[in-house]
């Protein structure tokens, strides 16, 4: 995490009702086995800026949407280049049909 000077402003980061980041604007989020996010899933992580006031408490809110996804079902290097061979021997097949 970042330490930054904030001067009276308070910013949190909750994520289902839990601080996960306290006084920054930038941290890092750890994703995988033994994190809080571990599974496969979207999470919506809430930023809130408060800056309390000597007549009112002005608050900020914004969300983001975290999608973590499965690993098995992102396309492997290989079937990438499956599918540009695939393409590439279509042209050249095309090509000399049409030159011809």
């Amino acid at each position: 995490m970042a330490a930054e000077s904030l001067g009276d402003f308070e910013i949190l980061w909750i994520w289902n009702g839990q601080e996960i980041a306290h006084d920054t604007l930038e941290f890092t989020l750890n994703t995988g086995t033994g994190t809080m996010f571990d599974a496969p899933a979207d999470y919506l992580i809430t930023l809130e800026i408060v800056y309390p006031d000597d007549l009112n408490t002005l608050r900020s809110s914004d969300q983001f949407r975290l999608s973590l996804l499965d690993p098995r079902l992102i396309a492997s290097p290989t079937g990438l280049i499956l599918v540009l061979l695939a393409l590439v021997g279509l042209g050249v097949i095309r090509w000399r049909l049409y030159w011809r």
